[in-house]
């Protein structure tokens, strides 16, 4: 499976195209955090099922605050990625360092 055990933030993941490439990811094995604009939007997701995971969140991506806050759930969901997580402190100063 392409997406087999990657972890992969999709955001938009309620609208049309977000829906599908969520199912497409899960199918092929990869561990999706969906995020969400409103927690009613969530249901979209709720059938989905295959060899990957799924874990939703309500976020507004144009918030920095909620990005990060998104990002970091990603870091505790799979782990520790100092790449991932440098890239993000360049971004903003304020990300946590673990």
């Amino acid at each position: 499976m392409l997406f087999s055990g990657k972890n992969i933030i999709v955001t938009g993941a309620t609208g049309d195209l977000g829906v599908a490439i969520v199912k497409r990811l899960i199918s092929q094995g990869a561990n999706v955090l969906a995020v969400a604009g409103h927690q009613s939007e969530i249901s979209r997701l709720a059938t989905f099922s295959g060899p990957g995971t799924l874990e939703t969140c309500v976020a507004d991506v144009s918030d920095a605050e909620q990005v990060l806050g998104y990002a970091t759930r990603g870091f505790a969901l799979w782990g520790q990625n100092r790449r991932l997580r440098q890239q993000c402190r360049n971004s903003n100063p304020r990300a946590p360092d673990s």
